[in-house]
């Protein structure tokens, strides 16, 4: 199953409390909502820039980093994100760096899933 329809999938199964169903379901709090969002803003990200860059996070071309492997390379890139933080710059280009190094963390996951 490739990660678009498991994102598909999980998403569409999602179903926010309607106030209907057993009595021990609570309604989402309204940082539950913002925990949400904001991993679909995570989820967007990660699936826009895949669609746009295929799976270079897992196979990339190596045309610089040589025979790097996928995991030390997405080490790198974490590491450069985290750099440019104490740096002082997190908003470089009007990206958002913080959100890259989480994109970052769960492609790991997602490699790490994948062998």
């Amino acid at each position: 199953m490739s990660l678009e329809d498991y994102f598909r999938q999980t998403a569409a199964s999602y179903k926010p409390y309607q106030g209907i169903g057993p009595p021990q379901v609570k309604p989402l709090t309204e940082v539950q909502v913002l925990i949400i969002n904001v991993c679909n803003e995570i989820k967007d990200m990660l699936l826009s820039k895949n669609q746009a860059y295929g799976n270079s996070f897992s196979d990339p071309v190596g045309v610089f980093a040589g025979n790097m492997n996928p995991m030390d390379q997405l080490n790198v890139r974490i590491d450069d994100k985290l750099k440019r933080i104490k740096n002082g710059d997190p908003g470089f280009n009007g990206e958002d760096t913080e959100l890259d190094i989480i994109g970052y963390l769960i492609l790991k996951q997602v490699l790490r899933r994948m062998r």
